[in-house]
């Protein structure tokens, strides 16, 4: 019996969690619907396909492909690859997921993860900037990623040309543990001249992407990538950006996700200070000018965990704070993303019942707009 098989024999599970995402046209949100539904990956390629259509209103276009040829024949080869190229598999239920990103609604269900390097680190910044940066744009790089390296954050980006490989340039030398996410499959580098930033990268820190080995650059996949370098920091860091580009839309995914975000300013006029200034002017983003802005913010200048307020006896809360704080009391730390879709409440509602909660000391904000009782 070939390897292939035998492979598949001992972790059918792997293989149909890849061979899902071969599937053309299953966005990430129906998948996490169905495998809710059917409980694992097997079961859905086994489902009815007229109770996928009906149920779940999938074509027949992509119903057929559950049982296509080339929809398996690719998964097998995927296994093949990453055996021999020692990729793991991180699925969106498994304890190795990123827990930061596994909060976002479009999340993957599935991530290839090459290196060494904890998606779950205590403190994770995401560094992304125009490709065309200036001398003051990578200086403002390598200061501020100087002045966060005691804290030993991880340190995510893209490894595009400009602000992204400068970033991951400058995690190595501070011996920070750095993460380039892509665009495209594991199989190869883009661009192919940070090939050897990416082998150096794997040392202390690695790959990682959600695409599998046959899918090709294509222009119209790093939107998706940029969600993902959102999705997986406690905050974001724009350095250099134009008013419309890769930067801005990762800034986008960031503000959507309730990220706290930080843009280096620049001058009036000046084309890769466009986009920064932009977020400030509309209160998208804290202005950065030093590393401390970011220890200040994100509370990274408190060397010991903070104290405790003791609660007041009979404090009064509303029924919508009561609320908050008994999920929050049950729950233990929670993100802001789960607590609005769990609570079913609108951003600026929570954020307000939150505030008020701080306020009477009963609910401790958490640096990643975290929140835990008090």
């Amino acid at each position: 019996m070939e390897i292939t098989k035998v492979r598949i024999m001992n972790d059918s599970s792997t293989y149909y969690r890849i061979a899902l995402k071969q599937v053309h046209g299953l966005g990430n949100v129906t998948q996490r619907k169905l495998i809710q539904h059917f409980g694992d990956a097997e079961s859905i390629f086994q489902a009815p396909t007229t109770t996928l259509a009906r149920d779940f209103k999938i074509p027949k276009r992509i119903t057929k492909q559950l049982n296509s040829k080339e929809v398996h024949r690719a998964a097998e080869d995927e296994m093949q690859f990453i055996d021999r190229e020692k990729i793991d598999v991180l699925w969106f239920e498994d304890s190795s997921y990123p827990e930061r990103l596994r909060q976002v609604f479009d999340a993957p269900v599935l991530l290839y993860k090459k290196g060494n390097y904890d998606l779950n680190a205590p403190k994770i910044i995401a560094v992304v900037g125009t490709r065309s940066c200036t001398p003051y744009g990578l200086e403002k790089t390598n200061e501020i990623i100087d002045g966060i390296a005691p804290h030993h954050p991880l340190i995510i980006s893209g490894l595009a040309y400009g602000v992204d490989v400068t970033a991951h340039r400058r995690a190595m030398k501070n011996n920070l543990s750095t993460v380039g996410v892509l665009g495209h499959g594991l199989n190869k580098i883009y661009p192919a001249a940070h090939r050897k930033e990416a082998e150096m990268m794997c040392e202390n820190g690695g790959l990682l992407t959600e695409f599998p080995s046959n899918v090709k650059v294509s222009p119209e996949l790093f939107p998706m990538r940029n969600r993902i370098v959102a999705g997986l920091a406690d905050t974001l860091v724009v350095i250099e950006a134009a008013k419309k580009g890769g930067a801005l839309i990762t800034a986008e995914f960031a503000f959507g996700y309730n990220r706290d975000i930080f843009a280096l300013p620049g001058r009036v006029g000046d084309r890769y200070s466009e986009g920064c200034n932009h977020l400030i002017k509309q209160q998208k983003a804290h202005l950065l000018q030093s590393a401390k802005d970011i220890e200040y913010i994100m509370r990274w200048e408190q060397r010991e965990a903070p104290r405790s307020v003791q609660k007041q006896m009979f404090i009064e809360l509303t029924d919508e704070e009561q609320q908050i704080y008994d999920y929050l009391q049950g729950q233990g730390t929670v993100g802001m993303e789960t607590l609005m879709i769990d609570l079913n409440l609108p951003g600026s509602a929570l954020a307000s019942r939150l505030l008020q909660l701080e306020l009477k000391g009963v609910v401790l904000a958490i640096p990643g707009k975290k929140y835990s009782v008090t």
